[in-house]
């Protein structure tokens, strides 16, 4: 089965999210499932994704809001928003709508539990407040208001750039469970127990990671990744950026900033003149103190006692 975006708004509708985030909402669906979105703008219902990202406690990601499942020994003891993280009913699109806005609402109402926020999910906005409105979107005018007017190569150049941080950023971090791995160490040490296996799995895990060659492909792609962004907001930011530094240049004539600064050099020349001036009239002024004045005081002295015998 596959959803379109007309149907992904009604289940973000239906799982009680506020109308003002069903659109960001249908737009990380879309982020989440770029690899699988078809020319119609629809995407899988059942969709099972980081596979690679697997642990001792963290299943798959399933379904259009790619909620990552647990294992069931720690879906048994969740709280809160993890209580959702059945990796079998996330299968279903109303149940993973359901956790999604769990998730969303635990977060404060915000979307930074998906890596594709904000980076990724902006270049499907357009897209997505089509589908909110229940029209198709014009051909190319998602990348179009994406890049706020930019071609669509400009877009497809930062949109790969975009891609290769985020992707590679989580599977060069999330492999390793670091933060879920030490917690577990640390609580296994609380209870006295399974310390040493914690610690070993843990560190096995960290070995089995830095062997495999592709882990460190992707954090090529991180580097590279972050490299074609800084890259691309240079060339596609500074067209937007010239027109305002060349009306802050006609604002601002460089004949007055020139006058300015000959002002400023000239009170400080002065200022350095009247300094030198005023230390030798200071030094004349200042008593003698060197040994011609004790010499002179001792002669004074011998010639008074010579007088007196």
């Amino acid at each position: 089965m596959r959803l379109s975006g007309p149907q992904l708004a009604a289940l973000a509708r239906g799982a009680g999210l506020p109308e003002g985030e069903v659109t960001t909402a249908v737009a990380v669906a879309y982020a989440e499932n770029r690899e699988a979105l078809d020319a119609a703008k629809t995407i899988p219902s059942d969709l099972q994704g980081d596979l690679h990202l697997q642990s001792s406690k963290w299943g798959p990601s399933v379904g259009p809001w790619q909620i990552r499942s647990l294992r069931p020994a720690y879906l048994a003891k969740a709280t809160g928003a993890d209580k959702y993280r059945d990796a079998a009913k996330l299968a279903t699109p109303s149940y993973n709508a359901t956790a999604m806005r769990a998730i969303w609402a635990e977060r404060g109402g915000t979307w930074g539990a998906w890596s594709t926020y904000p980076a990724l999910s902006t270049l499907y906005l357009p897209t997505a407040r089509a589908a909110v409105a229940g029209a198709p979107a014009a051909a190319g005018s998602s990348q179009q208001a994406a890049a706020g007017g930019a071609s669509a190569q400009q877009v497809g150049f930062l949109g790969d750039a975009g891609s290769f941080v985020g992707d590679a950023a989580r599977a060069v971090v999330l492999p390793l469970n670091i933060f879920d791995d030490v917690g577990d160490m640390l609580g296994a040490a609380k209870s006295g127990l399974g310390l040493a296996a914690r610690l070993i799995e843990f560190l096995a895990k960290a070995a089995k990671w830095m062997a495999d060659p592709h882990n460190w492909m992707r954090v090529a792609k991180v580097w590279a990744g972050s490299w074609l962004s800084v890259l691309g907001a240079l060339m596609f930011g500074w067209p937007a950026l010239k027109p305002a530094a060349e009306v802050a240049a006609n604002f601002i004539p460089a004949g007055k900033v020139a006058k300015a600064a000959a002002g400023a050099k000239t009170a400080s020349g002065a200022a350095k003149a009247a300094t030198s001036s005023a230390a030798p009239a200071a030094a004349a002024k200042a008593p003698r103190t060197d040994g011609w004045d004790a010499l002179s005081a001792a002669s004074a002295r011998t010639r008074a006692k010579g007088a007196a015998a």
